[in-house]
């Protein structure tokens, strides 16, 4: 058990490496976990490892970091703001407010870390740019949020899951020139997102899914130029599988199934000028969108919603 914060440094040791029973190599200048790691108990916005080097590796090789403190208040691994280049992987971080923070840098990889009894977000991810999340994983309905993202730009979230969450299971809110790839958002039990997306622009979002989810699967917001293809949501139990904000122009939606919801396939915060309203959405563009079985019908859309999408509704 450690009793408060510990540095990763670029040094002869590794800062505290050796301390939380890592095996540092300053050549490569990676620290690699050997063990579980107890924080004991961590300070509110305080980080049990704190990574303040840049081109860090940090490598827990599976191991467990957390903390063991009935009502979990700290960070588990927190990059320092400007430090670039870190990479941080096979984490299994545990019974924390929140796993990974990331704030004010660049560079940055975060893969194939999972998370559990996180109580707020999973990973933590703000004003940070030209950086890889991909492959994390929070299967056992305990983290709020999967992914909490603010105003980034050029980035890539590809392959992450979330199975079972409170809050919105990625949680995007200003993007530019990002790119979202086969991630899953599912059983979201909460009136919450599978995705919640606004202030997006010239960003991808491709291939990913939000199934039995209790809320919308996907709301785009807000935002401009970019596109949503090939997307998934299922089995919405309330509401929609996708819902679109009145400020939302000039994207794409092609491709995308919207199957089995318990509201409309595609729902309006208001209409959508694109398909012949007067108001809302601006120079959208609906093409070969697949809607089926959806309890509250195509769209709640009055005109034009035949251009949406094609399949069945009662």
């Amino acid at each position: 058990i450690i009793g408060g914060k510990v540095s990763i440094v670029d040094n002869g040791t590794g800062g505290n490496c050796g301390t939380i029973g890592g095996d540092w190599d300053a050549a490569t200048k990676t620290c690699v976990l050997q063990g579980d790691l107890s924080c004991g108990s961590v300070a509110p916005n305080t980080a049990c490892i704190e990574i303040q080097s840049d081109d860090i590796v940090f490598n827990c090789k599976g191991n467990q970091i957390f903390e063991n403190d009935g009502t979990p208040s700290g960070i588990g691994i927190r990059v320092e703001d400007g430090v670039t280049g870190v990479k941080v992987k096979r984490c299994d971080l545990d019974n924390l407010d929140t796993g990974i923070e990331v704030n004010n840098t660049a560079d940055i990889f975060l893969f194939y870390n999972t998370f559990g009894l996180i109580d707020n977000q999973a990973i933590n991810f703000q004003n940070t740019d030209n950086s890889y999340i991909v492959g994390n994983e929070a299967l056992n309905n305990d983290v709020d949020q999967m992914l909490f993202y603010i105003n980034t730009k050029n980035n890539h979230v590809i392959g992450n899951t979330v199975i079972g969450g409170v809050g919105s299971g990625f949680f995007v809110s200003g993007c530019t020139n990002d790119s979202f790839i086969a991630n899953t958002s599912n059983e979201i039990t909460s009136f919450t997102d599978g995705f919640f997306i606004q202030n997006c622009t010239r960003s991808d979002f491709i291939n990913n899914s939000a199934i039995d989810n209790r809320s919308e699967g996907f709301t785009f917001l807000s935002g401009s130029r970019s596109t949503v293809f090939a997307n998934i949501s299922e089995n919405s139990e309330i509401f929609s599988g996708f819902s679109i904000g009145s400020d939302v122009s000039a994207y794409v939606f092609e491709h995308n199934i919207s199957n089995d919801n318990g509201d409309n396939s595609i729902d309006f915060g208001f209409d959508d000028d694109s398909i012949g309203n007067k108001t809302g959405g601006t120079a959208n563009t609906y093409e070969a969108n697949t809607c089926d079985n959806n309890s509250g019908g195509g769209s709640d859309s009055a005109d034009g919603s035949d251009l949406l999408c094609t399949g069945t509704n009662p």
